[in-house]
């Protein structure tokens, strides 16, 4: 069974064009921390800040994996796991 390459070429272009949205809480890692602590590039990977929950300079965040990680206080998940624990903040 044979496809159409005329067929074939609308449907890649129809997976490619259309991304899934995001649900809310799971946006850019990156974009939301920063927007509670200056972030600095830490090698190719990894950003690196003052945590916002204990102050302590271990705060890193993996943009590539979208989580974040205090080795300090022990902090750490995804966006939506950070968009929960920064709204208890005081």
């Amino acid at each position: 069974m044979s496809v159409p390459a005329d067929t074939l070429a609308a449907m890649d272009v129809t997976a490619v064009s259309a991304p899934e949205p995001e649900p809310p809480g799971t946006g850019r890692i990156a974009d939301l921390v920063a927007a509670y602590t200056p972030l600095s590039p830490l090698g190719k990977q990894q950003l690196r800040g003052n945590c916002p929950f204990c102050r302590s300079p271990m705060f890193r965040v993996r943009p590539r994996h979208n989580t974040f990680h205090c080795f300090s206080c022990g902090a750490g998940g995804d966006a939506r796991m950070f968009a929960a624990k920064i709204g208890h903040q005081p």
